[in-house]
Order: C-alpha cells, then structure tokens, then sequence
C-alpha cells in the first residue's frame, strides 16, 4: 500500500508565458487506517486478562435472565455522541475471520485488523478530541472496571493501557468503552449507570492510533458481533443496523497559506485560513474523507469572483493502489490571477467524476487579521422524534460537511435539554449528536434540546427539537436478517389509541422489490430462510414493492374499535438474491394498542 505520496508542481499550460500559468498539484495523500496487518486488536490481551477477571467475579445472574438466551438483548444505539456516517466514521469492525494475520467485517471486507474484536469510531482530528465527543452508556449497567488519568493524544501503542469503562449489565452481556480522555471518566469502580448517561469522552489513550471510541460487547466472555453481514450471523444485534456507507464523502476541507509540508500531518489539525492576501502566490488545499477507491482521480476548478473558469485541471491520478477506508490529502496550487482580481473565489474539487466541494475563497488586498463569520446554518431533531418514557434520546445536529464554518473554522454544538422547563443537561461538544438518559422522561413530560453552533468566536441561530414523551404504540423485537450487509429496518408510528394516526415505514431493503407484509397475533420465532419468522400464525399478508430507495411507507388511521393491552406483531419479508436463500427479512415489531 502507498501510504505515502510526494508528488510535487504536476504543470499545465505549458505556454510561452508561463511563469505566469497556474500550476499545482498533489502534496501528500496517505491512508489514515495505516497498516492494518500489524496492529492487531487494539485491546491488548494482558488489559482483555485483566477485565475477563474483573467479569468472571461478579455475582452470577438470575434464572431466566438473558445469560440463558441465544442472543443478548438489542443495542438501542451506537454510544458515541455523533453521526457514525458523519462527523464521526466507523471504520473499524470486528473482524470475523478466525485464521491469523488474515481479517475480515461483517461485510467481508477488509475494514477491520487481524484480531480487533470490537467497533472503532474515530473522531475527525484532535481538534474534535480537545472540544469533546461524549461517549453514552449503552444499556443500564455497574461499573465493573474504569480507569483514567493516563495520556490520551498516542499515535503508537502506549505503554499504560489507557481510561476506559466497561460494564457489566448483569445478564451475562457486557459493554466496553475503551481510548478515553484523560480526566474525563465519570464513574468509578461499582457505580451504578443509566442507559444515555456521559461516561466520558472518546480520545486516544492506552495502544492506539488516532482519536476514536472503542466499542465492544460481550457475551459470557466473548467478544460478539453485533452487526449482520455475509462475513457474520445473518441477524442484526442492533434495534436498527446502519447502512453500511461505501460512496466516497468528505469529512472536512479547508485552504490555507501555510505550507502543509512544515506542519504534522492527520489526525492533527490542519490550519486554514479565513482570507488570503493578493500577495500570497501559493495556496494549500486539504481534504479529508471516506472510501477512496483504488486508483482514484481528482480534478480542480478555480472560478473567478464573477463565475467565470480561471483554470481546470486535468484528471490527475491520487496514485493509491488499494481501497482507502479514510484517508487525509493536500494539494499545492499557484494561481497568478488572483493576485489582480480580489474578491470571493471559488474552489472546485473533485474526486472520480463527482463533485465533492464547491468552496468560497475570500481573496483581499490586506488580510483582516479580525475577521470572521458564523457557523454555517444548522437543524437538529430528535431520535426517535416522539420518545417514550425510560426512553433513551438523542439530539441529532445537520451540519453541511465538510464546510461547517465559511471559514473552516473548528465548530463546536451546545446542547441545552430541558424537561418540563428545567434544565436537565448542558453540554458544549463537538459531536454532531448528543444524548439524554431514559430514566429522566416520564409520560406526559415535555422535552426539549435547544442547540448552539459556535466557531469560538461567534455564535450560530439556535434551533430547537422538541416532543411529548407519549406511549409507545410499537416495540422493536428484532430478528431483522441481513441481504449481503444491510438489513431491513421496519418501525412503527403512533400510539395505537382509537381513531389515533400511524403508519409504517420499511428502509434499506432492496429496491424495487416485491415485499411480504406478515401480520400475527403472536410470535412464533420459527426458522426461515436462514432467519426468523416473527409472526405466527400469519393472519394476514400485504403484497408490497419497494420504492427506488428500498422503503416503503404507509399510513393508517387506528380503528376505534380494540380494546387497550391487544398485541399484534409485524414482520416484512423481501425478495433479494443477494441474501441467503434469496430472502432478507426486516426486524419484527410488536404493536399494543391503547
């Protein structure tokens, strides 16, 4: 794997003027995943001893807990406070190949190590690391083991292992958060927490190489995989399984007069520049993203401040020769007409065809060393949009990646929730999300988030996300299976009270798809197809096709005839030759009137 590229001054317009030519090209482009053969788990096995131990001495669990079942109980969220397809990327997996130095995901690709048994979430830069990404408890647990004050900006291996919390659900599952900041753990030793509580914040501490959150669950001793694949089981441990994202996208972009030669390279921060001087001849450009594949092109255009095409470059080769999970690249241009044409220039770029940025460039006689502009506008809306009490919430932000600040200025998010009016949580993050605990939501209660954007200087137009806690009409019971990675999702809406509004929604099936509908009085958990039928006996079945985007919605209005406490269950089944049997099927869902 090239993971280090210098290609310096790739030339156009080779006229007799030309000094006077823009010219440029590629600085530095580098896998930020690095080399994954050698690194192994990221959990070293003395610290994994160390937590067995820990584990293996907790008080045994009841009868009938879930220690007996075959699966654990469904992860209600990824506990990171962020969009993991957004601000924040998992792109590390367990992985499920059991031979040595060979490793593979759930989605038989490559985007884990030979070893690493839980879920890596990784953070932009440590410029995010510094501001703060909350990392949440993801069920009611005690705390089995948590340590902390060790150092958290490590790019080799450390020699402590690092802060970290793991806990202990007491149903033989367990949950462990592991690269934690420094003074940043807030629980000890055999506290209790809450589902949605702040356990600290996601950084990189102990054997690590970049800030990110660990993530693991376990199951009596044992590392399991949550995530349904063809390199997996076929059903989802997740109340929802998130698509798994392979287009290429941009995690940020900025430009810049500093060389990008002379300062440390990803996961620092690269600088950037709010104004560039007329006299400033050389302009550096960094971007930062997602699934580069291999033997990817890029293409520039500068447009002058009237629109019009200064200069477009060629389809110049990025030169790497495998598939880049993330990946860090700089460029160096020389324009010579923006030193006589000031005012608010354009910057193109491209990756493969497709356009990923289209970035304004304030180019001025003499640089304001004051100026400065607001975020870039924002929404937020709650997940789920109407919860239900003991209900986990989060606030979920809509930044525009990867320009969040017109000045590529580091943008961070307030979060004020409220319940009934009092403020319950305050927290200034950098995350795009940011969660509430359950037990702090009863019926009936009115809760609100309000969110802030500020770049530290300025703050953004807040906007606010709000809801009644109301009953839940419909619960997930899972068994969702998988095609080749996704797995259906189908949910439920409204409160199943007489003559109430509902509906049904069914996403990430296949497109363009015939569609089964299964309806029961009961649940039957009978094998199908490599998966699990929820309904039985069927009592009615809908024939139903997919929507260009594998969803479909449908809507009702609940009669008003059922009595409150009636149970009905649901279930989706999808025709799709790229699953076992030729069938993916959705989770179930269970409906209780009211």
């Amino acid at each position: 794997m090239n993971l280090l590229l210098v290609v310096f001054a790739l030339c156009a317009q080779a006229t007799p003027g030309f000094p006077q030519a823009p010219r440029g090209g590629l600085g530095r482009a580098f896998a930020l995943d690095g080399p994954r053969l050698e690194r192994g788990d990221c959990v070293p096995a003395p610290l994994r001893a160390r937590v067995a131990d820990v584990l293996s001495s907790a008080p045994p669990v009841a009868p009938g807990t879930a220690k007996q079942l075959a699966a654990p109980p469904l992860l209600p969220f990824f506990p990171i406070g962020g969009s993991i397809s957004g601000d924040c990327f998992l792109g590390g997996y367990v992985d499920t190949d059991p031979a040595p130095d060979s490793f593979r995901n759930f989605s038989c690709h490559d985007f884990t190590y030979d070893g690493h048994r839980g879920h890596d979430a990784a953070l932009r830069s440590f410029a995010q690391q510094a501001l703060g990404v909350p990392v949440f408890a993801v069920r009611d647990g005690t705390v089995a083991f948590a340590q902390d004050g060790f150092p958290d900006e490590n790019l080799f291996p450390g020699a402590d292992d690092g802060n970290y919390v793991v806990l202990d659900h007491g149903d033989g599952t367990a949950s462990l958060y592991f690269h934690l900041k420094s003074g940043s753990v807030a629980f000890t030793s055999g506290a209790t927490v809450r589902a949605g509580e702040q356990l600290g914040l996601a950084a990189s501490s102990g054997y690590s190489f970049g800030p990110h959150l660990h993530f693991e669950v376990q199951q009596a001793g044992q590392a399991s995989e949550p995530f349904a694949g063809a390199c997996s089981g076929p059903e989802s441990g997740w109340a929802r399984q998130e698509a798994l994202v392979l287009d290429t996208r941009l995690l940020g972009f900025g430009v810049t007069t500093t060389d990008l030669s002379t300062v440390p390279g990803l996961p620092h921060p690269w600088p950037a520049s709010a104004q560039i001087a007329v006299t400033e001849r050389d302009q550096y450009i960094w971007a930062q993203g997602v699934n580069l594949p291999p033997d990817s092109v890029y293409r520039f255009r500068f447009l002058r401040p009237d629109g019009s095409l200064e200069w477009e470059t060629p389809e110049w080769p990025l030169l790497n020769d495998e598939w880049w999970r993330t990946f860090g690249v700089w460029f160096w241009f020389s324009i010579p007409a923006m030193s006589t044409a000031p005012g608010t220039w354009t910057i193109q770029l491209e990756f493969n065809g497709e356009q990923h940025v289209s970035a304004p460039v304030d180019v001025v006689p003499v640089v304001d060393p004051g100026f400065n502009r607001p975020p870039a506008p924002i929404t937020a809306a709650l997940d789920p949009p109407v919860p239900g009490p003991g209900q986990v919430v989060f606030c979920r932000v809509a930044a525009p990646l990867p320009i969040e600040d017109p000045d590529f200025d580091l943008v961070s998010f307030r979060y004020e929730w409220t319940v009934n009016a009092q403020v319950v949580r305050d927290a200034t993050v950098a995350g795009h999300a940011d969660a509430l605990p359950g037990h702090l939501l009863a019926l009936g209660d009115s809760v609100s988030c309000t969110v802030t954007a500020s770049d530290g200087q300025l703050l953004g137009t807040p906007v606010v996300a709000g809801a009644v806690v109301a009953p839940q009409g419909f619960t997930n019971v899972g068994h969702g299976k998988s095609a080749q990675w996704d797995v259906p999702f189908l949910e439920g809406s409204g409160t199943l009270a007489p003559l109430s509004p509902g509906g049904l929604s069914l996403s990430q099936a296949r497109p363009a798809a015939t569609a089964l509908l299964f309806l029961g009085v009961t649940p039957g958990w009978l094998p199908l197809k490599g998966g699990t039928l929820v309904p039985d006996p069927i009592l009615l079945t809908v024939f139903l096709v997919t929507d260009a985007e594998g969803g479909i919605e449908l809507g009702f209005l609940w009669p008003g005839s059922l009595p409150p406490g009636v149970n009905f269950y649901l279930q989706t089944w999808i025709a799709d030759p790229d699953a076992p049997a030729g069938a993916s099927a959705s989770n179930g869902i269970r409906g209780t009137t009211s």
